[in-house]
Formats: C-alpha cells, structure tokens, sequence
C-alpha cells in the first residue's frame, strides 16, 4: 500500500470544511462526493455526478457505556490518499487496484470518550466506518447503530426480504422484488437484505448499499425501514436466529471499529458488476499474497441429479469420470458421505488422484447454532476437533470443503466463519460457504474463500414447485444485486498446475 502524502493537493481542497460543522470529501476523480455533518448529532450525505443519491440521514451509534449519537464536539481531522494494488486468484480482475481519498474525524461525547468517523471515496462509490480509539480492555456492547441511508422519497428498490427464523434460515434465499417504491418498504417487519439496489430518479443514477471487512468484534447487518419514506437503517441480528445462541448486539475492548457501510454508485446497474469496491475494502491477505495452493475451477456435482450419490461410491468415481472426460477440476463429495466406510472413502480420493480431479468434501458447520442433521457435523467445532479433522484432510489431499447450515449472522457465528477460513489456510484447503451470509468482504482477506451460496439457487428447481417460473426474473436482478459483492471466477490461476500443493 502507497500512503501519498497526508494530503495530496485535490485531497486538501476536498477534505477541508465546506460550512462550520460540515466536512467534505471528493472521490480522486472528483465524480463522487460524501459530506459529514454535525449540529445536535451526526448526518451524512452522498452526491454522485453532481446529483444527490442519499439525502443528510443520522450516524452514531450508542454503547452500553457511551453514548455517540449526540453531543458530539470536534475535535480534528487528518487524510490522506490511499493506492492499492493487489491480486486475487479469482475473480472479476486478477490484478487490482484501489485509489481512495480517506477522512478521518475526530469527535468526543460529553463525557469526554472518543469517536473517529471514517470516510473514504473512491470513483465507483463510498464507505464509512467508526473507530473508538481508547484503550479499555473490558467488552463494551453496541446497543444500537443509528447509521441511517435517507433515498428521495421517490426511489424505488430492488431489494430481498430478511428471513423469518427457522430451521433452515436465515440463509438469504428469499427473492427479491422488483421495483419496490421505498416508501413500501416498511411493510416488511424482519427487514431488507444487503446487497440492495435503488434508482434514485427514472433515469438515475443507482445505488446498491452493503458492507464490507466485517470481522469477528461485530455481528453481520442488514436494513430496516425507518420512520419515513426512503429511509433505511443498519439493523442487528433477530435473537432467535442461529438457535438462539450468542448475542445480538456486538461487543469487544477497545480499541476497536465496525465494518465499512458501503454506497456502491453507477450511472447504470452495469457498473455494480464491473465494481470491486466491497473486495476493495477488505483487509489485504494475511498471506501478504494469495498462496499458490489455490486453484479455482469448475465443479461436477452429482448430489442435485442423485441425492443419495454420496452414499454410493461406485457412482461418485463414474462423476468422477465425467468430470476428467469434461476437463473440469473437481468432483464435490455432498452431504452424509461418512455413513460410507472409510475404506471406500479412501479408494474414492485415490481413484480421482487417478483422474487428476480434486475432491471437496461437504460438511456441517454445527455446533449449537443449528439442528440440521446432515452429515458430518460437530467437526467443525470446537476448535481442536475442526484442525484434527482438517489435518486429516490434509493427509488424504482433499483440495477443499464445502461448508454448509449457519443459521445466523450473529457476532458469534461470524467468528466461526472466520475461525474456519483462518484454519483452513494453514491446512491448504479451498472453502465454500453454503447456505449462508452474503460475501462481507472476507475474499480478499482469506483469498482461498471461493464462493458464498446466499442465494436462491439451482438446487430449488428441485424443492420449489415455483421456482421455475420466477427464476428466469430472478436471475435478471441478480447479476446487479447478491453478485454485485460476490466473487466471479473470470480467469484461470496464474499458477502451473504443478504448484498446486506448493
């Protein structure tokens, strides 16, 4: 990362105060501009191509031991212009690169705690975050976050309805509506997934909100619907989800910040599929660079066309063939596969060891947090059971697993996502979220993370009669929305296929 100066000259003309108590940044290419606000509390404002998008709407947020949501006083701000350049295994781009002016305000409550809002504009949109820059090392808890989006009343969505808890969801495979005027929007009480889509005016510009690098010290968000026409707000966890284990409301010491909440901004929806603003703000691999170990590639399913195929070998190593004779790298091995010996498991590896095909198994994330009783499950928790069960693996030259039945977006099962990213990387094994949360920026962080399911996908033309006839619209509105924050694969790995395991 290049750190160009803590203001560079365009930074200094956009960053300064625009009016007492209002504080601006433009975006490198001046098209994209956010305003910080502050009176009796907090409010932002985003402007695209010199049209306001997200009308002055509330930020802050209160603790169980602070209050940030008013009175507030200033106390100073610094920036600086920040580019990036990367490369990720998979994909929209294998290189990348990020070019972002970065905000940094400072305030402290009445009581004198201190609260940084984060800013950043990049040409393809804006994020903003919250750091508490004070050392405490006990939990402090986020009872409420008032970071609010306020569209023209006139706005209409393209948006999912959140899941009503139960044993199978919330698992973001709800479909989303089409053309929704904001101002229906409060007729859902569980709320409105992210990533969601909004045009502002008839002929633009659009708006998709989500949000990104969420880690372990927060739970995963969506919208609410607020008290008037176009306005949204971030809104925790239901706590019955995940079997009503963990908490609601996120807590960790301090120092300590939340995810970014991301404004993605186009002229049209096209541009939210060549964007990779969400991967952008994702912390850099923890590896520095992607490992040469991972390999995506295509995957030959049998479990859609024959449920009870991974309980019979002789049938995997025949889809197994399929995928050598089709040229494609994997066969995945579905659920309840370990009711088969482990002998025949063993000859199975060896047969597409054979075949030059790699092998993903499936697995239950549960644990607690879900009743499904899909096999295997209670391997991947606690901790010493899931890196035993991964050495294994290891060993046997499995290329990955399939990780399936999360049930919450709770601070508590996010740190098991990532606990099972953070694992996997030091056993070299690719991983796929199934039945899950949206991506929230993890891909660039653990780039061996290849695909997040949350979607309404190809297995319910098997379980819902109806799907048939609304997936066609379905799949129209996806590209714009769920895959505006997912990871496409559009190339190969930059890597020989002898460094594989290397």
């Amino acid at each position: 990362m290049r750190l160009q100066g803590r203001y560079a000259a365009a930074a200094l003309a956009a960053a300064v105060p625009a009016a007492a108590g209002v504080w601006r940044l433009a975006s490198p290419d001046g098209t994209v501009v956010v305003e910080v606000g502050l009176s009796t509390a907090l409010t932002w404002r985003v402007a695209y191509r010199g049209t306001e998008v997200l009308r002055p709407a509330p930020l802050g947020l209160v603790r169980d031991d602070q209050d940030f949501s008013t009175g507030l006083e200033f106390t100073g701000e610094r920036g600086r212009r920040i580019v990036e350049d990367y490369e990720m295994p998979a994909g929209r781009r294998r290189r990348c690169r990020n070019v972002f002016q970065e905000m940094v305000l400072s305030f402290t409550n009445a009581r004198g705690a201190r609260l940084e809002v984060v800013a950043r504009a990049a040409a393809d949109g804006v994020a903003l975050r919250y750091r508490f820059p004070d050392v405490d090392p006990v939990p402090r808890r986020v009872l409420r976050e008032e970071t609010s989006f306020r569209l023209p009343a006139d706005a209409v969505a393209w948006i999912q309805p959140y899941d009503r808890i139960t044993k199978w969801t919330p698992a973001y495979e709800r479909f989303y509506e089409h053309g929704v005027p904001v101002g229906a929007l409060a007729t859902n009480a569980a709320g409105w997934c992210f990533p969601a889509l909004f045009r502002v005016r008839p002929d633009g510009p659009w708006v998709l909100l989500t949000e990104s690098d969420l880690d372990d010290r927060y739970c995963a968000c969506r919208l609410r619907s607020g008290a008037e026409p176009g306005l949204v707000g971030v809104r925790f966890p239901d706590p019955d989800e995940g079997m009503k284990t963990g908490a609601v409301e996120p807590f960790s010491p301090l120092p300590w910040q939340t995810p970014w909440r991301v404004v993605m901004l186009g002229a049209t929806p096209s541009a939210f599929v060549e964007s990779t603003l969400a991967q952008d703000l994702g912390r850099p691999a923890v590896a520095g660079r992607p490992p040469r170990w991972v390999r995506p590639g295509r995957v030959a399913w049998s479990w859609w066309a024959e449920q009870d195929s991974p309980r019979r070998p002789d049938r995997m190593k025949q889809w197994i063939d399929f995928a050598a004779e089709m040229g494609w790298e994997y066969f995945l091995v579905d659920a309840n596969w370990n009711y088969v010996e482990e002998k025949a498991i063993l000859d199975l590896l060896r047969h597409a060891r054979r075949r030059n095909v790699g092998i993903l198994l499936w697995y239950n994330s549960g644990g607690p947090h879900n009743e499904v009783t899909e096999a295997p499950r209670d391997r991947m928790m606690p901790a010493a059971v899931r890196r035993r069960e991964m050495a294994w693996l290891k060993g046997l030259g499995v290329a990955g697993l399939k990780v399936d039945f999360f049930q919450s977006d709770k601070q508590n099962v996010v740190a098991h996502y990532l606990d099972i990213l953070r694992d996997a990387a030091d056993h070299r094994l690719m991983i796929n979220f199934h039945g899950c949360t949206i991506p929230r920026g993890w891909q660039r962080t653990w780039p061996h993370l290849m695909t997040m399911e949350a979607v309404r996908g190809a297995e319910c033309y098997i379980f819902d009669l109806h799907y048939p006839a609304a997936a066609p619209a379905l799949n129209t509105i996806l590209p714009f929305t769920r895959n505006a924050s997912a990871r496409w694969t559009t190339h190969r790995s930059p890597f020989p296929p002898t460094a594989r395991d290397g």
